[in-house]
């Protein structure tokens, strides 16, 4: 503490500072667990937090375009890969999966590796800047484009950490948002009425969608044998869905919630 807040009244610079804590707080979670009689689990734990530590310094420190020197400062000592080793690996996601290959680290690894490549930033140019080129947008080829956009970085994930859920899970769960979410908005954007048919239709497809959510999760990750949680959200999809079909379906009671809510 004493020397971070040295650091900051000396640099005004409270990132250093971090860094400083981040490094004291490590050290005095080994000490603690070099001070136990057993304390080789403890210690491979805490261990295994700096090399997690590293990683993301080193991931981070690579996608703000920083370099080596300012990587150095963020790196803390004492895990079981050595910061040197860090520094030397971190210009090269495939170095940086590498070196933490036989490591728990290895997926995390594998997916900083994807990260750096600019994949992430890609995906957020479709979804966001793309947008922005055109006078007037048309929102349904848009928002298409963003799941597609948001299907092919998960894909790319997928074969970057050697996964097998794409097909199983990924596709279909991208695939049927994409469905309810493209067809909501074609049914405003070209209806431009019946909005609370559409919304309640929304909702019941979610609803839906939720009970294929852990079906899929189910399948592929083998968490359950049968459906537990979807059956929640499918149920409050379905009341607010039919409701707004009631309300819909009578003109009095539409205006009633119109004035209530001063719509």
């Amino acid at each position: 503490m004493v020397d971070a807040a040295a650091i900051l009244a000396r640099t005004a610079n409270p990132q250093a500072a971090d860094f400083a804590l981040d490094r004291a707080y490590f050290a005095q979670m080994l000490a603690l667990c070099d001070g136990l009689s057993d304390g080789g689990f403890a210690k491979g734990y805490v261990q295994l937090q700096i090399d997690g530590a590293n990683l993301r310094a080193a991931v981070r420190t690579r996608r703000m375009a920083k370099d080596a020197d300012f990587l150095k400062n963020a790196l803390v000592s004492g895990g079981t890969i050595g910061t040197d080793r860090v520094l030397a690996a971190f210009e090269s996601g495939e170095a940086l999966t590498a070196l933490y290959a036989n490591t728990w680290l290895s997926d995390a690894a594998a997916a900083g590796a994807a990260a750096m490549s600019g994949g992430a930033l890609t995906a957020f140019y479709v979804i966001v800047v793309l947008p922005m080129w055109f006078r007037r947008p048309i929102p349904v080829v848009f928002v298409a484009a963003d799941f597609i956009a948001a299907g092919l970085y998960l894909l790319y994930i997928n074969f970057a950490t050697g996964g097998h859920w794409f097909l199983s899970f990924a596709f279909p769960v991208t695939g049927g948002l994409m469905i309810i979410a493209v067809g909501a908005v074609a049914l405003m954007y070209y209806l431009r009425r019946g909005y609370l048919y559409i919304i309640a239709g929304t909702l019941i497809a979610t609803g839906g969608f939720m009970v294929l959510v852990e079906y899929l999760l189910n399948y592929t990750f083998g968490l359950h044998d049968s459906l537990i949680w979807s059956i929640y959200p499918l149920a409050c999809c379905l009341i607010l869905g039919l409701t707004l079909i009631i309300i819909a379906c009578c003109p009095p009671l539409r205006e009633s919630v119109k004035r209530k809510f001063f719509i």
